[in-house]
């Protein structure tokens, strides 16, 4: 098997990015390489690794929306009474939702 070594040119453009944030990137150690006194190489698989590292999954929105509605502190809504104070107000009559009671007073 035969280990091709790659230069910061070349490792960057099979990554699709610059040589400056190719070495921006070897600066803080967050890739692997191989240092010949100066010389700066990669392996291909230590780039795919690199890569394969930096995923990030998408999101599945119906799971977020249900996590954040279940972690905020909203009441929770009586349908019935929600219905019920809706046909009130739309015949103009005060509905209390508290004890569900009606005060009948007729807007003008």
């Amino acid at each position: 098997m035969e280990c091709e070594f790659l230069t910061v040119n070349m490792a960057s453009h099979y990554l699709g990015i610059k040589p400056s944030t190719l070495y921006s990137i070897v600066e803080r150690k967050e890739i692997l390489y191989y240092r010949i006194g100066r010389l700066i190489k990669f392996t291909k698989a230590d780039l795919d690794t690199f890569m394969l590292e930096r995923r990030v999954d998408r999101i599945d929105i119906e799971k977020q929306a249900r996590k954040i509605l279940t972690h905020a502190r909203i009441p929770k809504v009586d349908v019935d009474t929600l219905v019920k104070k809706t046909v009130a107000d739309s015949k103009g009559i005060e509905y209390s939702l508290s004890h569900g009671n009606q005060i009948i007073s007729r807007a003008s």
